[in-house]
């Protein structure tokens, strides 16, 4: 359905690198899970 990624970076940030929700699933909540997880 979706997926994402993380890259760290320097001390304690991140970036989030990828966000994609399948055009199907969205409008679901999925990418806010997604990102809550990340």
């Amino acid at each position: 359905m979706g997926c994402g990624a993380i890259k760290p970076m320097h001390g304690t940030s991140t970036e989030i690198k990828r966000m994609y929700v399948s055009p199907k699933a969205r409008g679901n909540g999925i990418a806010t899970k997604i990102l809550k997880e990340l």
